[in-house]
């Protein structure tokens, strides 16, 4: 199994982000994440937020091994042909390294603060399937041409090619109705966060059952999860610092919330990241992202150090 952090770019200087990102580079962590939003998603919605594509290329270009993305880009913010070249500039600029995530979004609110159209779920998801046919064609030279009903494209590639061939892996995140046909006819990848191992699992079986349907072997779909994490020698101080987590911004830590969190000792935390693991999750990222987030960097290390090396 492999690991990543999430560090969603909000009430953070630059600094901090990439403090956070080269720790976890030296501390082995394979993958760094991003999110695609425009404003705060929690805590001051007037704070400071950095774009997601011009801050994953700074991220990547003074880092050297860790692998980076957006969870997940959205396709409603950009054209997936920009998408497209955006992505095999970074790849460049990053020696191979980048993972491109893209999803169907949700903040409608957000969308119109920057005057974006956001259409309704459906529209968003079909322009999600096209995109993503979109960004494949503009990464394979024997291809010239595509016509959807959303998006055209004519004679079009992304000149220079990724370094990655055939292309950097592309990830589907979301657990939306549409997305597992989705993903199974587009995606080298599928990602989901915050779902108890319940929730996940009855995701899972829809997102396989799709596979099957058109003729895929499920195993050839790689599996992402993202979940907060709290990890301490004092199993209950790991889960008094989950619970203020939300607690102090007004959220109940009640079942529901507390079957979303991964908190305990390292053998606790081991063990609940080892049901996904023995699902076929091949990679677990911690979600450090303000205002629900405790002590990041010490996270990412007491975790590094105590809980990765029981699942490896």
């Amino acid at each position: 199994m492999e690991f990543g952090i999430q560090t969603g770019q909000q009430h953070r200087s630059y600094a901090e982000l990439l403090n956070l990102w080269q720790a976890a580079e030296r501390l082995g962590f394979t993958y760094g994440w991003l999110y695609d939003h425009l404003i705060p998603v929690g805590g001051d919605l007037d704070g400071d937020v950095f774009e997601a594509w011009t801050l994953l290329s700074s991220l990547l270009a003074r880092t050297d091994t860790i692998r980076g993305g957006i969870l997940v880009t959205c396709v409603m913010y950009r054209p997936p042909s920009v998408v497209a070249k955006a992505a095999s500039t970074v790849d460049h600029a990053s020696g191979g390294r980048v993972e491109l995530g893209i999803g169907s979004c949700w903040n409608a609110w957000e969308a119109g603060l920057y005057g974006i159209d956001f259409p309704p779920l459906r529209e968003r998801n079909e322009r999600l399937a096209e995109a993503i046919q979109v960004i494949r064609t503009m990464w394979d030279p024997s291809k010239e041409n595509f016509e959807g009903h959303y998006y055209k494209i004519s004679a079009a590639h992304a000149s220079p090619l990724p370094v990655q061939q055939p292309h950097p892996r592309i990830w589907v995140g979301g657990t939306g109705k549409s997305l597992p046909a989705i993903a199974a006819a587009h995606a080298d990848g599928w990602n989901a966060i915050f779902a108890s191992l319940e929730e996940y699992k009855g995701h899972l079986d829809r997102v396989r059952a799709a596979c099957e349907a058109i003729g895929r072997d499920p195993a050839t779909l790689a599996l992402s999860f993202g979940q907060r994490v709290s990890v301490d020698k004092d199993s209950e101080r790991a889960e008094e610092r989950a619970r203020l987590q939300y607690e102090r911004h007004g959220v109940a830590f009640d079942d529901v919330m507390r079957s979303r969190f991964i908190f305990g000792s390292a053998i606790q935390v081991a063990e609940q990241v080892r049901a996904l693991k023995d699902l076929g999750v091949g990679q677990f990222v911690l979600w450090h992202e303000p205002p629900f987030d405790a002590e990041a960097e010490d996270q990412i290390r007491e975790f590094a150090e105590t809980v990765a090396p029981l699942l490896r």
